[in-house]
This record gives C-alpha cells, structure tokens and sequence, in this order.
C-alpha cells in the first residue's frame, strides 16, 4: 500500500472530511485531493503532522511497514 493509500485508509476509518484534513494541514482541498489521488507528494512536514494526529508512524504512512505503530515518544 503506498503513502497516499495509507493517508486515505486513515482518514476514512476516523470517519473524517477531506475538509477536516484540509484545515489540520492548512492546505487547499485541491491540494489535499491531488496527496489522496498520489497525483501529488507529501511533504514530510504534513506526514510529520498526520503521524501525530493519527497516532501512526511514519514508517506506516511511508509505506515502509505494515504494522501499524503509534508515533514514536521524543
């Protein structure tokens, strides 16, 4: 599964808007569409924020692991 399938799965399984990302990230809906469809990257700064958000690390978002961990402590 690649990062954008990830990203998606997430925020349909906490029953979320597209909007409602649109806002945590501070992009345009446009924006957040083309990081769904994989049209677009994702900034390593927004995964940072969805990792949190989602209790998920970046490993699982990458695509790097299928386990899904929480974020990692500092």
């Amino acid at each position: 599964m690649e990062c954008h399938d990830r990203v998606r799965s997430l925020r349909e399984e906490h029953k979320l808007t597209q909007k409602s990302i649109c806002t945590l990230l501070q992009v345009k809906e446009s924006t957040y569409r083309g990081y769904e469809t994989g049209r677009r990257r994702i900034p390593l700064y927004h995964l940072l924020t969805l990792g949190y958000f989602f209790d998920s690390s970046l490993d699982y978002l990458s695509g790097a692991s299928a386990v899904r961990k929480p974020y990692p402590e500092l």
